[in-house]
């Protein structure tokens, strides 16, 4: 089985899939099995491009310690497609996109 293979979640591999659902166990799992913690999809995003996005720090964690098991350095410095900044560079920004969507859906209560 190969673990890089994609998802029923479309254009995302397994990593990715466990990134964006909390689950650092899978992960380890996965990087065990082989799977390539640096994959890009077609629009230029990753595992830790997902972990980092959603705070996932147990992920980005274990994607690193992966990685360097596997004699690699994890990418942080991803671009997805279309350029912009990291997701890494974006981290406050999103944080201040979170803060004022709950206290605008709180406000309205």
């Amino acid at each position: 089985v190969d673990p890089d293979n994609g998802s029923s979640f479309g254009d995302e591999s397994p990593c990715k899939a466990a990134c964006r659902l909390d689950k650092p166990g899978a992960i380890k799992k996965l990087i065990a099995s082989g799977a390539n913690p640096n994959l890009v999809n077609m629009l230029g995003y990753t595992a830790c491009t997902a972990a980092a996005a959603l705070g996932n720090v147990r992920c980005l964690r274990a994607l690193a310690e992966g990685a360097e098991r596997q004699g690699r350095k994890l990418d942080v410095n991803v671009v997805p497609t279309g350029g912009g900044k990291t997701v890494l560079e974006r981290r406050p920004v999103l944080h201040a996109e979170m803060r004022y969507r709950s206290s605008a859906s709180s406000s309205r209560r």
